[in-house]
């Protein structure tokens, strides 16, 4: 938590670039008013991963399209996540072809290889630095920590280096770009939601320009509300997650039933956060996005999976965490919707063909993937 803190004007700033660009937005005419919002978030939170892993940014907020390459990287590498999970030898075939002739065989692979691309270069740039290079940065850098620590050279090779990256970056990226997604699209379809949000920060930062302190944001209950709504409708990740108990059997007994089931020790056993978040036994209503109902029932919280559970939980947790808080606040304290507009609001923001199909998960790619022909979450910024 104490590495996030330290992260928080990097946040703040990368939020203030975001809003920035929202205002630009308001002058533009005909099909360039239209911004895919799910383009600008990830540009946030990939700008973002990058500084705190590498300590650099590609800088994708300042670029005309948000420099969507990344993003639709990931989503083409999703799209063959289930065939690679259960055969992952076809992942070292692809690896040791040459590119042009991996591309051609299996064209969705162009986009795994492009993020590679990507954090080789900077692997291999601070791989070149020394650790000083980083020492006037107000915040840890991720990639420069691990070659400096005591973890094995094994360990600290490109490729191992590389693979860890493509993690950190597909899921710092993606997952916390969608759950901002997602929460767009609800407040902007529910008015009362979004104008007791807005009532809610105008209470708190009486300035839009005020000052707005992440210990602040974390104690506001309404904004906190929301953030659990989405983060339950997003998901996080929507495949199963396997985990294995290696020595114990795992009992479950069914409480319906009352029918035991001994799972033998060495068992993979996963559970999918998509299947829980719409247990209607825990989330009564469960698509409908209702921010009382975290306020009604604070236990809740317990049934969160967004970001997995116990010792395999998310390490990102506390970076996304911030990133929703900082970002939520800052857009809806000074834009609203037509129907949720305050006084002193810069402008509104209303959706653009875009309906409950482009943000209802639609097949596990990993990631939630949203149906076919979908062209994500759109929206206009007027006065």
């Amino acid at each position: 938590m104490a590495s996030v803190r330290r992260l928080q004007p990097v946040i703040e700033e990368r939020v203030d670039t975001l809003v920035e660009r929202l205002r630009g937005f308001k002058h533009m005419k005909g099909e360039e008013s239209v911004l895919k919002i799910d383009y600008a978030f990830s540009a946030f939170t990939n700008d973002v991963v990058m500084e705190y892993s590498f300590g650099r940014s590609e800088h994708r907020l300042e670029q005309a399209d948000f420099a969507p390459d990344f993003h639709d990287g990931i989503v083409e590498t999703g799209n063959g996540a289930a065939l690679l999970k259960q055969m992952f030898w076809i992942y070292h075939i692809i690896n040791s072809l040459p590119e042009w002739l991996a591309v051609f065989m299996i064209p969705s692979v162009a986009g795994m290889l492009r993020t590679q691309h990507t954090v080789e270069a900077q692997i291999i740039q601070i791989k070149s630095q020394p650790q000083s290079s980083y020492q006037d940065l107000p915040h840890p850098v991720v990639f420069s920590e691990l070659l400096e620590s005591d973890l094995p050279d094994s360990e600290k090779t490109l490729a191992h280096l590389r693979d860890e990256a493509n993690i950190l970056m597909g899921a710092g990226t993606m997952t916390t770009a969608w759950t901002l997604s997602v929460a767009t699209y609800h407040l902007l379809s529910n008015p009362t939601i979004l104008s007791t949000l807005k009532a809610e920060l105008r209470a708190a930062l009486p300035s839009s320009s005020s000052p707005a302190p992440l210990s602040l944001l974390e104690q506001l209950p309404y904004l906190t509300a929301i953030i659990q709504e989405a983060l339950r409708l997003s998901y996080g990740v929507s495949s199963r997650l396997a985990r294995v108990s290696p020595s114990l059997p795992l009992v479950f007994t069914d409480s319906l039933t009352g029918k035991t089931w001994s799972i033998p020790p060495g068992t993979p056993v996963g559970m999918t956060s998509t299947l829980i978040h719409h247990d209607e036994s825990i989330f009564p209503n469960a698509a409908v996005f209702d921010p009382q109902r975290w306020l009604k029932n604070p236990r809740l919280i317990r049934y969160m999976v967004s970001f997995s559970k116990g010792s395999r939980q998310c390490l990102g947790i506390n970076l996304a965490y911030a990133e929703l808080y900082l970002c939520l606040a800052a857009i809806w304290r000074r834009f609203g919707s037509e129907e949720a507009r305050h006084e002193g609001d810069e402008g509104v923001l209303e959706l653009f063909e875009t309906g409950e199909r482009d943000v209802a998960i639609a097949a596990d790619t990993f990631i939630p993937s949203q149906a076919k022909g979908s062209k994500g979450v759109r929206v206009r910024v007027r006065n």
